[in-house]
């Protein structure tokens, strides 16, 4: 697989706000990472993603939504809780 190139890989699960839902995010950004042959960025995500979602739990939504996109440049992970609420970010 050519991450290097102009290729953009992305994936989204979702959760019920559970105390397993960070060990589950985390798992889904290894093995994401691991099909983008991302591994170096893996203990920073694995970190970040935690820590992101453990808070998302602790809000209590109705469901929490993880989005993860790889360029051959960067990791972008993205973590809503009660997704589609606000149907675009940006906006606010």
């Amino acid at each position: 697989m050519d991450t290097a190139g102009d290729m953009t890989y992305s994936a989204e699960r979702r959760y019920a706000p559970t105390e397993t839902a960070p060990r589950r995010a985390r798992q889904f950004v290894d093995e994401f990472l691991v099909f983008v042959s991302g591994d170096d960025l893996r203990e920073t995500a694995d970190l970040l993603t935690s820590e992101v979602v453990a808070d998302a739990v602790r809000q209590g939504p109705s469901q929490i939504s993880l989005h993860v996109q790889f360029d051959g440049r960067g990791l972008r992970v993205e973590v809503s809780d009660d997704p589609g609420v606000v149907s675009n970010p940006d906006e606010g």
